[in-house]
């Protein structure tokens, strides 16, 4: 049998979920939000999993949780979501196939995991639909009156508790929007400081976005003439470990989302280094030479940039500053050892 579990959670620009199957043909309208703003950003996961009767939506900075039930009936999954209880079948993109990386079922995490694709350059809401199948595998055994009437009802049948059934399978459907917001950076005199967190949701000059460190990889930012034309952009980064500085213009634009999550390949290369990896994830360009100050960095380390598969020293330290300063018009993945001599990897 196809088991009812519904779920919409509809919430202004953020993806809906539904969970939705065959049983009276209804679909239930029951959730909530506990953070209730911005698109899904392309490059994050939407994670499914089973919490007791609650249905668990997750993204990279913000969850949704929502219930299902169905009259008096709690409904649920009758096993967790792995690959020895379920196979993910039938999977159907009604729109926004382009968007979608991957659809998984990840065993460790007991998840469905729809991986969207990285594009820094999509600030334009586009829409993804897509259902699939979580085909049941095995026997479940019915544990309550509630299961064992609303099989009942669907089959016509007179099971009891404790009656062992096939495990149902749970149709699935994922709509929502996908995109980065678009905000400004307001330069209101020439050659002021401005911080990159200050933004403004629409382009008027007035800030009313303070980012931070958690959500800036929300944001697409283009700067914005407000009685200045060019500035100098300062973005801490990693609680201030390290400090980008660089001259911006009236109409530049970038991403600047940041990760400090370690290359397991240059750790596996290095096994006795200690390392701090720092990346901006969109490799933005300007059309100043930017200098990164990695500001815990001082002269007994060596600063190295990842890329194809090889490190190369970078930059170099800077008594003035006290720390290593690192120079490009293109910032890209780095890491951070005391003592020289890191090892490369392909």
């Amino acid at each position: 049998m196809k088991k009812v579990l519904a779920l919409v959670l509809a919430v202004m620009m953020m993806a809906t979920m539904a969970f939705a199957s065959s049983l009276d043909n209804v679909t239930i309208n029951n959730g909530s939000s506990t953070n209730p703003s911005g698109n899904l950003a392309p490059g994050s996961k939407i994670k499914l999993q089973d919490s007791g009767n609650e249905i668990v939506f997750n993204k990279t900075y913000s969850t949704v949780v929502g219930k299902a039930s169905y009259d008096d009936r709690t409904l649920k999954l009758a096993k967790d979501i792995n690959s020895e209880n379920y196979t993910l079948t039938s999977v159907k993109y009604n729109e926004g196939k382009s968007l979608v990386e991957s659809i998984k079922i990840i065993d460790a995490d007991d998840q469905v995991v729809i991986k969207l694709k990285d594009d820094f350059s999509n600030t334009k809401d586009k829409k993804i639909d897509v259902e699939f199948t979580l085909k049941g595998k095995g026997k479940y055994t019915l544990r309550t009156s509630a299961e064992v009437a609303a099989y009942n009802a669907d089959h016509g049948t007179t099971k009891k508790i404790d009656d062992k059934v096939s495990l149902p399978d749970v149709d699935v459907r994922v709509t929502g929007t996908v995109g980065y917001q678009k905000v400004y950076l307001p330069i209101t005199d020439n050659d002021e400081d401005i911080d990159a967190y200050d933004l403004c949701s629409v382009d008027n000059g007035t800030i009313d976005i303070h980012a931070t460190e958690n959500n800036i990889d929300s944001y697409v930012i283009e700067v914005s003439d407000k009685g200045g034309t060019y500035a100098t952009m300062t973005q801490d980064i990693a609680n201030g470990d390290v400090t980008l500085e660089v001259r911006v213009y009236d109409g530049n634009s970038f991403f600047l989302g940041f990760n400090t999550d370690a290359n397991t390949d240059i750790v596996k290369a290095n096994p006795d280094a200690e390392l701090i990896f720092y990346e901006w994830d969109g490799t933005p360009t300007f059309d100043a030479t930017a200098k990164v100050y990695f500001n815990d960095a001082d002269e007994d380390h060596y600063v190295y940039q990842i890329k194809e598969g090889r490190v190369t020293e970078v930059g170099k330290y800077d008594e003035d500053e006290g720390c290593w300063v690192v120079k490009a018009r293109t910032l890209g993945s780095y890491v951070v050892r005391h003592q020289a001599g890191l090892r490369h990897y392909f």
